[in-house]
């Protein structure tokens, strides 16, 4: 099962305890010591972040990465590069 989360959303799966130690995500800058409380490494220089089963975005800025992410996680990667080149967004 996989579970998605972008802004401040992945900080209320570390407060569920759906994230923790050993999962790496990004959040929204600034919300990033609730990932790490949870023992959660925050790698706030990406935009979308994939860890096994689980995709966190950063902001609402990074929604467009994280829908394409999410594409290819579920429809595969060239599913999402036809939408991205539809799109004509460039990485």
């Amino acid at each position: 099962m996989y579970v998605a989360a972008i802004c401040a959303a992945p900080t209320l799966l570390a407060r569920a305890g759906l994230m923790g130690a050993g999962d790496d995500g990004v959040c929204y800058p600034g919300m990033e010591e609730e990932l790490t409380r949870a023992g959660v490494t925050a790698h706030m220089d990406a935009s979308v972040i994939l860890d096994g089963e689980l995709i966190t975005g950063r902001a609402p800025g990074s929604a467009i990465d994280f829908g394409l992410a999410l594409l290819e996680t579920l429809a595969g990667e060239e599913a999402a590069e036809r939408v991205r080149g539809d799109m004509h967004y460039a990485l």
